[in-house]
């Protein structure tokens, strides 16, 4: 039943496949790859990986499953189980590699 209502909306995945494969950090601004369990790692400092990269743009993306989406959505949507409208969201710093959820604000339009 999560599923079928977090489904709706323009980009996909839903909060249980981003949930199982990402953690975000809020205080930080980081979204980071869970570890795979059926994966054996000889070096575990690479458990943490960040999910989140510039593109060319210079804004943060992650890669799920081969489609790109921005992380400071993907960020909104793992705190608030919401997508927000595109372009909806605004960073109050300027900073747009900033993704806290504390520099996320969503304009009402």
């Amino acid at each position: 039943p999560e599923d079928l209502v977090l489904t709706a909306g323009p980009y996909g995945a839903t909060l249980a496949e981003f949930n199982k494969r990402l953690c975000y950090d809020r205080e930080r601004g980081v979204l980071i790859w869970r570890p795979n369990p059926y994966e054996l790692r000889r070096d575990t400092s690479k458990s943490a990986r960040r999910a989140d990269r510039p593109n060319t743009a210079k804004t943060l993306v992650v890669v799920l499953d081969g489609k790109v989406y921005p992380a400071h959505l993907v960020a909104w949507f793992m705190t608030t189980k919401q997508w927000p409208r595109r372009k909806a969201l605004e960073f109050k710093d300027g900073n747009k590699q900033n993704i806290r959820f504390t520099n996320l604000r969503h304009r009402e339009n």
